[in-house]
């Protein structure tokens, strides 16, 4: 009778190993937490948060995209300012999109972004950087526009989408 229980045992033990989660933290494990920088929590500590914007959205306050990126790995993120501390905004993680494998030659914008010639706070773009000094980037690879209703990031035909270079005129380039 002890074979049959130590084997048994054992099963369970096994089941019970490989049924656990002891994988890393995955990016999705942080949506409607809060936070002031994505860079709190373990999967994010060693990203550099880029730049972020806040979204310019009469009817819907306090949303903004913000963008961390480690090597050729960056993350998006959906945001909403839920209140301030000490003059500092928290922000509640709505949403993150991973987007990979961005070339040298290309670049991710996000708050001068065009569809058919007009301003759309709400979409996102990849584009390939032909001339550094142009004023419009035309060459779009990949466009997605957030929806603040659902906190979903949707994946838009490019047709129409161009992007403004917010450092034609500076010097920049």
């Amino acid at each position: 009778m002890k074979p049959k229980l130590n084997y048994l045992g054992i099963v369970i033990t096994l089941f019970l190993l490989t049924n656990c989660n002891f994988s890393k933290p995955k990016p999705t494990d942080y949506i409607g937490k809060e936070y002031k920088t994505l860079k709190e929590f373990e999967y994010f500590k060693d990203f550099e948060e880029k730049y972020g914007i806040v979204l310019d959205l009469p009817e819907q306050e306090g949303y903004s995209l913000a963008m961390y990126q480690k090597e050729t790995l960056i993350f998006v993120a959906l945001e909403k300012t839920v209140r301030h501390v000490g003059g500092s905004p928290i922000f509640q993680l709505l949403n993150v999109i991973e987007i990979e494998g961005i070339e040298s030659d290309q670049a991710i914008n996000f708050g001068s972004c065009r569809m058919n010639g007009e301003i759309d706070p709400t979409i996102f773009a990849i584009y390939n950087i032909d001339d550094p000094n142009a004023y419009i980037f035309k060459k779009i690879l990949r466009a997605w526009r957030v929806n603040v209703d659902s906190s979903q990031f949707e994946q838009i035909d490019i047709q129409g989408i161009d992007c403004i270079n917010e450092e034609y005129g500076y010097g920049v380039n």
